[in-house]
C-alpha cells in the first residue's frame, strides 16, 4: 500500500481519524481541522501522531478522499465504529436525526442543479449531489 518513494505516505486510517475529529468536533474546514492539528495535543493523540510529528497539508484531504473511501478500510473503519456503539448501547431503532442543512441543499441542488449558495458551502453541495443522486445507496446506509 506505501510506496518506497516519492513523498512519505500518509497512513489511511489516520486521516480517517482526522475526519471523524472533523465530524464529532464540527470543525468547519480541513484547514481548521490541521489548524487544530497543529496544536491540539487530544486530536494529535487520537489521530496516532506524535507531538513533533509533522501536520500534512489541507489539500491531502481532498487528494485522498476518493481513494479513502473506494477502498476497505474506510469501510472496515466505520463498520468497527458502529460495532463499538452498538457494543455500549448508543444506538436505537426508535428515533433517528436528519441534518437539515444537508436536505435543503439537496432540494436547491434538484430544483436549480446547482446549488446557489456561496462557494464557503461546497462541501454541502458536494453531499447535496450524493444525496440527490444516489438515495439507493442512502437508503442502504440508513
Amino acid at each position: 500500500m506505501y510506496t518506497d518513494f516519492g513523498r512519505p505516505s500518509i497512513p489511511p486510517e489516520q486521516l480517517l481519524r482526522a475526519l471523524l475529529l472533523q465530524v464529532l468536533y464540527t470543525v468547519r474546514s480541513e484547514r481548521l481541522l490541521i489548524e487544530q492539528l497543529e496544536y491540539n495535543l487530544l486530536f494529535r493523540w487520537f489521530v496516532g501522531l506524535g507531538m513533533d510529528e509533522p501536520i500534512w497539508d489541507h489539500s491531502t484531504f481532498s487528494k485522498n478522499r476518493d481513494r479513502l473511501l473506494r477502498g476497505d478500510i474506510a469501510d472496515a473503519f466505520f463498520a468497527e465504529a458502529l460495532a463499538e456503539a452498538h457494543t455500549h448501547g448508543l444506538l436505537s431503532d426508535e428515533h433517528f436525526t436528519v441534518d437539515g442543512t444537508l436536505r435543503g441543499d439537496a432540494l436547491e441542488y434538484a430544483r436549480y442543479g446547482e446549488s446557489r449558495r456561496s462557494e464557503s458551502h461546497g462541501h454541502q453541495s458536494h453531499l447535496a449531489r450524493v444525496w440527490v443522486a444516489a438515495p439507493s445507496e442512502r437508503a442502504a446506509s440508513t
